[in-house]
């Protein structure tokens, strides 16, 4: 077994919060975009994913020999820290470290983060390495870190290991985030309270698609979307929009919503007035592209609201203006002489001076410089560094008033000369946060009244403590007549144990958590009311006491209206599939490409459903005569129908059918379809054709039929002699048979990884799309975070897909290896075996199968470590797949002894299910597998056996009895014969 080496005095990267963004804004400002881009770029090279080795040479030119990097890794603000995995030895920090802990680079160098006592709490230290060595790096750690004066900090901590010079070293960067978190906490409860309403809240919505017209057709509409249009449901799926909304018929809307669906830039209209007779009013309209050619709509009934809306958006078109500028005051000053070349507009309202008051003056001469902090020692930080970050800054402005300030400079030169660029930020945007969130709470009030869905709060014991107008109406209950009730006496006797079983799960449960269900609820008169309520727990910083609220959504027509759907479909499925008759059903329109197919035509036409599904009868070539299609096509479009269509008929073994179609119309508008009916009746004219010949030459066909027996009879002898050669070419004609099933499974295998690595790709760029409007419009961090989450789910999915294509790709190509090898070498069995299992490490995580390994030290092989490893590989995976059931844990157990001076025994075990007698024989044999079409190719033991009896010189051999496992025993040759082959790649 291979143990890992200590890690002691570790950090790392992590995610760069808001303030570092600012930092590296002002970087580029000051001309040193480039400092910023090698701290980027280098950062990346050490921990980015996927990278946990580097180039050993890359790495030591650029963090020792390339002025550049060094220059980055000092001015970088975070806390940068790199030491020896093998001891813990810091070898090298950065200024930030020196700034968060206190410590200089020399009392530092030489010590290990043990010895400095830098972590506040040991457990957090122990939980910090066990990470990095179970995964070989640590992302977004959370810990405390102490100074040398005692003062803790909050840290987020991650750490790569890389290798220079051959020596394995750990890079590892820290920020604090003391006064993020703070803020973070305030903001995670203000948006704990939004949720607790507006999780259950329905927004009126309905979704479009473009058809092969490009109409657009309605696909969905929520609740809200029904009471703000004041239709049913049965109103708007599947019709065009200018059907359901007549009003739009040559408008901008409908035009815009199909741009949408194309383009995916999204429309937005503040206030369109609208009447049909049906509705009327003014209503506010945004669209965003949800799919290929889809589109949702969101609509608002904004009526009695249009004088406010207006004024509204003059309010925000006043404010966004204001924000287009930083909201932060900036300067840029001349170092020479220290005069303000220029400021933005934040500037002149923090200072109280107008731009053309400001400029050509200094910050001295203004008033604004009031702090006790040295100047001049700020500007020969400058001089020196170039930059200084988060310097507490008193500033003044020309009525004599004084702000707490944080100051940012950098310094860049432009036209020879050096500029200083510097950025306060006012800490006084708490404040207003403050503000903005009482105000969210009005709005939250104003919200639960005047929401159109249910919404009740429930105590600890279930009581009801408030609910709104809207859920006594759905139940027909008077206001006030609900209050004190328990949630469980509006509850249908029928929905009352899950219901009661809910409750209880969810008071068990942790603030925050949700559940959501249909319910039936009792009306006030008896009857009931189905109900899709969602239920979420609260905690007493929330809303003053723990309990619960919920939101009540009347679904008592959607739920009719999919019963009766399920039921109509049901009865049709039986029908269509009973049916003796060759029957199918194909797109109106566009290519009439076959939608569903009977049981009876597949037996009919010999094709698969995957050949006939989403094709045409043209593609397929069902047609003998395309010309006959095209007429049969325009006679079907002119009538509406066609019936007893008397066509000639290809099937997939190229066998002419003669039948008779016949054509109707099932369903109304973007639901209809054409259901064909295919009657054979090549057989029934063949008859006729034969009794006609029949009769008309009797005689002859009895001469013809004696003379074909008296030739028969002679040819009897020559047929007896070629049937052993038949027999011969039939069984080369099974075999070739079986070979092209198991390409085609194998071809099936590739489709799954590739096609889930095709879905994730266009999905990453979507993503992408959206990130890139984002960022034009200003990126939020939740987004950010977003993004990266995103990113990271979507690169590990496409990760394992094209692993598992490469993986078969291989394993096909190689049922024809020879004894051949890439690289002959002595190396020791141990350290292989350990290299090994560290490659298939992420393989084994996901797996509940454990994995260990008991080698000699001593065992030491002149041979081919490359080929050994693949045959370890896929032992060990063949054990993991075929040997254990899906889920099943077990244990798969690698050893290996030396048997005499000349060989060794290597053993892998696994205490699975086993083999079948019946297997146990073939199981080398290429092709075998018992999960053709499951993941399985068959190739992998039969490339084993080729490899260890082949190259290595060895026996492999195979032990088992059902339900207790297996055993494959190799045994291998210290040093296998050598040949020419020994330099030739095992594989092109």
């Amino acid at each position: 077994m291979v143990v890992a080496p200590p890690l002691a005095g570790m950090a790392c990267l992590f995610w760069v919060p808001v303030e570092t963004l600012r930092s590296l804004l002002w970087v580029t400002l000051t001309g040193a975009v480039l400092w910023a881009a090698l701290t980027i770029t280098l950062l990346r090279q050490l921990a980015g994913p996927g990278a946990s080795r580097v180039n050993p040479q890359a790495f030591a030119r650029g963090v020792t020999s390339d002025e550049k990097y060094r220059e980055v890794f000092q001015a970088s603000p975070d806390y940068i820290l790199i030491a020896r995995t093998s001891d813990g030895m810091v070898v090298d920090v950065n200024e930030g470290f020196e700034m968060l802990t206190g410590y200089s680079a020399a009392e530092a160098i030489g010590h290990t983060m043990l010895d400095l006592n830098i972590w506040a709490i040991p457990s957090e230290r122990t939980d910090y390495i066990n990470l990095l060595i179970r995964d070989g790096r640590v992302r977004g750690f959370r810990g405390h870190l102490r100074n040398r004066s005692g003062v803790i900090h909050d840290c987020v901590a991650s750490c790569s290991i890389v290798y220079i010079d051959g020596v394995s070293h750990s890079v590892s960067v820290v920020r604090d985030v003391t006064e993020d978190l703070a803020v973070q906490r305030r903001l995670s409860e203000s948006e704990a309270r939004f949720r607790a309403l507006f999780d259950g809240a329905p927004i009126a919505i309905m979704e479009y698609e473009l058809d092969a017209s490009n109409q657009l057709i309605m696909q969905s509409a929520n609740r809200g979307a029904l009471q703000t249009t004041g239709l049913e449901l049965i109103d708007l799926i599947g019709k065009r929009i200018e059907d359901v909304f007549p009003g739009l018929a040559g408008t901008v809307i409908p035009k815009a919503y199909a741009q949408v669906a194309l383009t995916g830039e999204p429309f937005s209209r503040e206030s369109t007035d609208y009447v049909d007779g049906r509705i009327m009013g003014s209503f506010e309209a945004f669209a965003a592209q949800v799919g290929p050619r889809r589109v949702a709509a969101f609509v608002r009934n904004v009526t009695e609201r249009k004088k406010a809306t207006e004024a509204l958006r003059i309010a925000q078109e006043q404010l966004s203006a204001a924000f287009q500028v930083s909201p932060d005051a900036m300067s840029i000053t001349r170092m020479s002489d220290g005069s303000l070349v220029e400021i933005n507009q934040a500037f002149e309202r923090a200072t109280g001076y107008t731009r053309e008051e400001a400029l050509g003056k200094t910050v001295m001469e203004l008033g604004v410089w009031r702090n006790d902090f040295n100047r001049a020692e700020l500007l020969e930080k400058l001089r020196r560094d170039g930059i200084v970050h988060n310097i507490p800054y008193l500033q003044g402005d020309r009525h004599g008033n004084t702000r707490e300030t944080q100051l940012n400079c950098a310094v860049f030169e432009a036209n020879g000369e050096r500029f200083l660029v510097s950025l306060l930020h006012d800490l006084t945007n708490i404040k207003r946060a403050d503000r903005e969130l009482r105000e969210s709470e009005a709005r939250l009030r104003t919200l639960f009244e005047v929401s159109p869905t249910g919404i009740i709060m429930m105590n600890e014991r279930g009581n009801i403590t408030l609910c709104n107008q809207r859920l006594t109406d759905m139940l027909g209950y008077q206001p006030g007549e609900l209050l004190g009730r328990t949630y469980p006496e509006l509850i249908h006797p029928e929905s009352l144990a899950a219901a009661k079983h809910g409750i209880r799960n969810l008071f068990g449960a942790p603030a925050g958590q949700l559940a959501s269900a249909e319910r039936r609820f009792l009306r006030a008169d008896g009857g009931y009311t189905w109900g899709l309520v969602t239920i979420r727990r609260v905690s007493s910083s929330e809303f003053g006491t723990p309990g619960t609220v919920a939101t009540i959504t009347d679904i008592s027509d959607l739920k009719k209206a999919e019963a009766e759907r399920i039921a109509s479909e049901a009865r049709f499925a039986e029908l269509f599939q009973s049916s003796p008759v060759a029957l199918a059903v194909h797109q109106v329109g566009g290519k009439y490409l076959g939608l569903n197919f009977n049981e009876a035509w597949f037996r009919t036409f010999l094709y698969a459903p995957e050949q006939a599904l989403q094709h045409s009868s043209l593609e397929i070539g069902l047609w003998v005569d395309p010309e006959q299609r095209t007429f049969f096509l325009n006679q079907l479009e002119r009538d509406q129908g066609v019936r007893d269509f008397a066509v000639l008929m290809r099937r997939a073994d190229g066998v002419h059918r003669q039948c008779l179609l016949s054509v109707r119309l099932v369903g109304e508008g973007p639901l209809a379809v054409w259901l064909t009916s295919y009657q054979d009746i090549t057989d029934q004219q063949k008859i006729q054709e034969e009794i006609i010949a029949l009769n008309t030459q009797l005689e002859q066909r009895v001469s013809e039929r004696t003379q074909a027996l008296q030739n028969a009879n002679s040819e009897l002898f020559e047929t007896l002699n070629s049937l052993k050669t038949t027999q011969s070419e039939l069984i080369k004609s099974e075999k070739l048979a079986a070979l092209g099933s198991l390409v085609a499974g194998v071809a099936h295998e590739l489709n799954t990884p590739l096609g889930n690595g095709l879905t994730v790709a266009s999905t990453l760029d979507h993503k992408l799309q959206e990130f890139t409007k984002l960022m034009a419009s200003g990126l939020k961090r939740s987004a950010l975070e977003q993004f990266v989450a995103d990113s990271r789910a979507g690169t590990d999915i496409l990760l394992r897909n094209l692993t598992r294509a490469s993986e078969l790709v291989l394993s096909f190509k190689q049922v024809a290896v020879d004894q051949t090898s890439s690289h002959r070498r002595r190396f020791s069995l141990d350290s292989v075996v350990s290299e090994i299992l560290i490659t298939i490490n992420p393989v084994i995580r996901k797996s509940p199968c454990k994995v260990s390994s008991s080698v000699a030290e001593d065992l030491w092989l002149d041979s081919y470590p490359g080929p050994l490893g693949q045959v370890l590989t896929n032992l060990v995976n063949n054990a993991m797949i075929h040997g254990f059931e899906p889920g099943q844990p077990g244990q798969i157990d690698i050893s290996a002894t030396a048997l005499n001076a000349d060989q060794l025994e290597l053993r892998i075990r696994d205490d699975g299910r086993g083999i079948s007698a019946e297997n146990l024989s073939r199981i080398f044999d290429p092709f075998f597998t018992t999960r053709l079409g499951q993941g399985g190719s068959g190739l992998g033991l039969h490339i084993v056996h080729n490899i260890v009896t082949g190259m290595l010189g060895g026996e492999i051999e195979v032990f088992s009895t059902p339900g207790q496992g297996a055993t494959f025993v190799l045994t291998l040759p210290f040093a296998p014969p050598k040949s020419s082959s020994d330099r030739m790649p095992l594989d092109p």
